[in-house]
């Protein structure tokens, strides 16, 4: 499955079963960075992350701050 497919199936999974999620995107990078703007990530509240936004750092710390 690609990454893609991967995120919008976990996108519909949470919302099938009602489950709260934050959807992060890289809109603007200033210099050297890992991905690109429009790179995606899925993060619940509860469970694991679906895609990633950066080469895993701030993957990380998004995880323990849902909503900013």
């Amino acid at each position: 499955m690609s990454g893609l497919n991967e995120l919008l199936h976990a996108i519909d999974a949470a919302a099938q079963a009602g489950e709260e999620t934050i959807l992060a995107t890289v809109v603007k990078v200033e210099g050297s960075a890992y991905r690109r703007p429009g790179a995606r990530m899925l993060i619940p509240l509860h469970g694991r992350t679906v895609g990633t936004v950066s080469g895993g750092c701030l993957d990380r710390t998004w995880q323990k701050k849902p909503g900013g």
